[in-house]
């Protein structure tokens, strides 16, 4: 059975932050779920029509999730992202991070409930949509180091 999908959609320029997010993600997950992260070096293999490959990622996917941050809130390319995959009935949840709280948002965006990462708790909701999703029962347990280490891009 083919693992599903989960689009993370982002600004190239948190590509660091999500980099280590997704390792994070992968691993609390169990490697049950894959993530399409345009940035990461992997889900777009170098010599590879870029923009087919996002397209083909979005027809695969079975959940998006939209970083909204100071460097993507004004990106054209992730509403276009968001909107592709909200036409095809998929689960589109909006996360406000790096300092972007989703009620300065506005419309189409914050018509769609999400939420904010700003603590250790709140980046387990990630974990607890796709238990939600995909009827997984993966332990919500982003530890405070992960959240709070200096090291950490993560960091809000």
């Amino acid at each position: 059975m083919d693992k599903p999908i989960v689009f993370f959609s982002h600004s190239s320029r948190d590509a660091e932050a999500l980099i280590r997010l997704r390792e994070l993600f992968i691993q609390k997950t169990g490697g049950t779920i894959d993530v399409f992260l345009s940035s990461d070096g992997q889900s777009i293999p170098f010599g590879r029509n870029w923009v087919h490959k996002v397209e083909q990622a979005l027809d695969q996917a079975k959940l998006m999730v939209v970083f909204v941050t100071p460097n993507s809130v004004g990106s054209q390319w992730l509403y276009f992202e968001a909107g592709y995959a909200y036409s095809k009935g998929l689960r589109v949840v909006p996360v406000g991070f790096r300092g972007i709280n989703l009620t300065s948002l506005t419309p189409p965006l914050s018509l769609l409930q999400g939420f904010n990462i700003n603590s250790k708790d709140s980046l387990d909701n990630l974990i607890s949509l796709v238990n939600d999703e995909f009827n997984y029962k993966h332990q919500q347990n982003f530890t405070k180091p992960v959240f709070n280490t200096h090291e950490n891009p993560i960091r809000v």
